[in-house]
């Protein structure tokens, strides 16, 4: 008769240690997280609100970025328009990602010209 392990029961520091991992980097569900089972509901209870809280701040974010917007209110006038104000926001992203890439290609220009014989001219670098 094969012999049966007993599995060691994590510890609260442990759990508290996977919840800060999963903060970190939650790209999976936590509470099936293998090894800790027996924590399973603790884990999804943890996870459901830290996603809520979340949202939350990501909804208040956005809606004090369409206040500062002076975007119009809805009907009512209660709530501003925040499909405009996500709009806004994922554009604002994308000039900083260009913006990132251009810098990346630059220095990618100027280290290449750096390295040639010939003198560095920012003319022709970029499709004018």
């Amino acid at each position: 008769m094969p012999i049966k392990r007993r599995r060691k029961l994590k510890t609260k520091e442990e759990v508290e240690d996977l919840k800060r991992q999963w903060k970190a980097d939650g790209c999976w569900d936590i509470w099936e997280t293998e090894g800790f089972e027996e924590y399973r509901e603790e884990l999804k209870q943890f996870q459901y609100d830290y996603e809520r809280e979340c949202k939350a701040k990501a909804y208040n974010k956005l809606y004090k970025f369409a206040e500062s917007l002076a975007i119009e209110k809805l009907g009512d006038g209660e709530e501003p328009d925040l499909s405009l104000a996500k709009y806004l926001e994922r554009l604002e992203g994308r000039i900083r990602e260009l913006e990132v890439n251009f810098h990346s290609h630059r220095h990618q220009c100027l280290d290449s010209k750096a390295q040639s014989s010939e003198p560095f001219s920012y003319r022709g670098t970029y499709n004018e």
